[in-house]
């Protein structure tokens, strides 16, 4: 099944009505109450200003001692094909700015590593040596072509910015496809990597780690990327994970604008593996400040797989506080329901060794199970949730949200406000919040009432169109000034529920 059959079904489907949340408040717990428009704006959340603030590199992978190519997949102009209702690769990549600071370096596949790499005519030819031999605190342009490192590790500031033509006198990353086959890894709060097509297709060799983890993002900021990953699994591997990103304690990663596909295979036989899109949990697991924003994902069905989760993550180690925050995404998480899958969430996250904050604002989450989940984890640390304005929603599933068990002493829903559930068999938000404005949980509504189109546009007469908090660039809430594509959301006025205005 394709997106154009799959759509007709979202849009057509029938929900499942279930019994409705009564927006409430926590009269005994005052503090939480919801700061008001006039709340100290700040900078845009979203605003990328090359290597200045406190940070440095992670520690997290090492650079390979010698480069080593990769074979790009024969069948790379091949168009993917999938079950999502976003078109990957999309028809145009998220408009937004890719900045440069610095010294100019250039990389081009008629490039040579013996050249210095400072101008267009001297151009290096390697994304790995590029990154060893460029000063610190300069910029990186690549021209359009296939480059094959193996693994290209990041851990100084540098911008690597790819979508360049041939004379770098022209930069649209659509037009000029720079396409990176290997495995990438960012690991300095000042490294920023931008306007790349990073396209993994293939299989895991024999005698491949536990955990399949294509591309590590440890520190810096990934932005404006096309991310496609179709895996098969070995019968020994039980994870893959697309993209890990999460922050050791004090240092931070952001994932802006991008666009990820994920497409994982294990042994049909016997169903074992579980896909997540984003990772927040693994060897480097989170314990620093972690921003997703504006980007549009998606987990798609595949053989073999256990459970599937677009974006999640818990806490496994680090002595501070961690931070996730999620903002303008529009994510999709599908599932083999032929092998009976039902493990499918949206968005997860549970308690960890640390204490963990998630809030997320102005997200649009499609899943076939869960919409949006949470648990108490091992570890002893709390997790404490805040929703706004979210659209989460369902053909057929089971929960919308239900971040923990009511009563529970770890798990914190602080607040729910102006989110809208629908399409599941428990459209109720849990536990009861602390504070709660606007929430509709009735599951009266149909896809086609909500947004009438695959693009995920609200329709002018549907509930996305009201019953939104604006919050604009509140801090508490994500900063928000704009929604997925970019538009400037209203600083005084209506916003509507989900990514897009």
């Amino acid at each position: 099944m394709n997106a154009k059959t799959l759509l007709p079904l979202l849009l057509g489907a029938t929900m499942l009505a279930s019994t409705a949340c009564a927006s409430a408040r926590s009269d005994d717990d005052a503090t939480l109450e919801k700061r008001p428009m006039s709340a100290v704006l700040g900078a845009p959340a979203d605003e990328v200003v090359p290597f200045e603030g406190a940070g440095g590199p992670t520690g997290v992978g090492v650079s390979p001692a010698e480069d080593r190519a990769v074979a790009a997949p024969e069948d790379l102009a091949a168009e993917i094909g999938s079950n999502c209702s976003q078109s990957f690769p999309p028809p145009a990549s998220l408009p937004c700015a890719i900045p440069e600071a610095g010294p100019v370096y250039y990389v081009s596949p008629s490039g040579s590593d013996a050249s210095d790499g400072t101008a267009p005519e001297r151009a290096w030819a390697t994304l790995f040596h590029a990154v060893k031999a460029a000063a610190r605190f300069s910029t990186i342009r690549v021209a359009a072509g296939q480059y094959t490192s193996a693994v290209v590790h990041v851990d100084r500031e540098l911008v690597i910015k790819g979508g360049f033509d041939a004379t770098f006198a022209s930069w649209d990353p659509d037009a000029h496809r720079t396409v990176f086959v290997g495995a990438l890894s960012l690991a300095h709060d000042h490294a920023i990597w931008g306007g790349f097509r990073l396209v993994t297709r293939g299989a895991s060799e024999t005698g491949a780690p536990l955990v399949e983890t294509r591309h590590r993002i440890s520190g810096g900021t990934f932005l404006r990327n096309y991310v496609e990953i179709a895996w098969r699994a070995t019968a020994n591997q039980h994870s893959l994970h697309a993209i890990a990103a999460a922050p050791p304690e004090g240092h931070r990663t952001r994932l802006l604008c991008n666009d990820v596909y994920v497409r994982g295979e294990g042994v049909s036989s016997s169903p074992s593996l579980d896909v997540r899109g984003v990772a927040y949990s693994g060897a480097g697991s989170i314990g620093g400040e972690a921003r997703l924003s504006s980007n549009r994902i998606c987990v798609d069905r595949g053989r073999g797989v256990l459970s599937a989760e677009a974006v999640g993550g818990a806490p496994a180690d680090g002595r501070g506080a961690a931070r996730v925050t999620l903002t303008n995404n529009l994510i999709e998480a599908h599932g083999d329901e032929a092998q009976g899958l039902r493990a499918i969430r949206g968005v997860g996250f549970s308690s960890g060794a640390a204490d963990l904050d998630v809030v997320a604002t102005n997200n649009t989450v499609y899943s076939e199970t869960d919409g949006i989940a949470g648990a108490a984890g091992a570890g002893g640390g709390r997790i404490r949730w805040t929703l706004m304005n979210n659209v989460v929603f369902s053909k057929a599933g089971r929960d919308g949200v239900n971040v923990g068990a009511k009563g529970s002493s770890v798990v914190t829903l602080a607040e729910s406000s102006g989110n809208l559930v629908f399409g599941f068999m428990h459209d109720a938000i849990s536990p009861t919040p602390r504070v709660s404005t606007n929430d509709d949980t009735s599951g009266d509504w149909t896809v086609r009432e909500v947004f009438g189109d695959a693009r995920l546009i609200p329709r002018d007469d549907g509930p996305a169109r009201r019953g939104a908090m604006n919050v604009f660039g509140d801090p508490a809430y994500g900063a928000v000034r704009t929604d997925v594509w970019s538009s400037t959301r209203p600083l005084d006025g209506s916003w509507t529920r989900g990514a897009v205005q």
